[in-house]
């Protein structure tokens, strides 16, 4: 497997996968134009990693500032998928900038949703 890696734009967020040690991250702004061709390729790659690495741990940073409904669904998707693949050894961790109170109240609200506890990290 490769490296999968997408820089920010002004219209959606950096995105890097990394099989070698099992780090998904997202940072940045979210609000593709097609956010099924902007996710699909994300969701291709968990499923391969799934098939050649299904018991290495897995660490998946969302670091956004501003993301748009349909993101919100896919980044939701993508936090199930690795519940139900890898929760044994999986950590969410999701990073929010100390004073941005939605970007909190929204890890807050998909760690219950999800049954799942994400780490939820102010930064700087």
């Amino acid at each position: 497997m490769k490296l999968y890696h997408v820089p920010a734009t002004v219209r959606t967020a950096e995105v890097s996968l990394n099989p070698d040690n099992g780090t998904i991250k997202f940072s940045g702004i979210s609000i593709p134009e097609d956010s099924e061709a902007f996710f699909r390729p994300v969701y291709d790659w968990l499923a391969a990693y799934r098939a050649t690495n299904p018991t290495n741990k897995v660490v998946a940073t969302f670091s956004m500032t501003y993301f748009n409904t349909s993101s919100v669904r896919h980044i939701m998707l993508i936090c199930q998928y690795l519940i139900q693949n890898f929760s044994d050894n999986l950590e969410i961790v999701w990073e929010y900038e100390e004073d941005d109170d939605d970007i909190l109240h929204r890890g807050e609200e998909i760690s219950r949703i999800m049954k799942f506890p994400l780490t939820l990290k102010a930064i700087d």
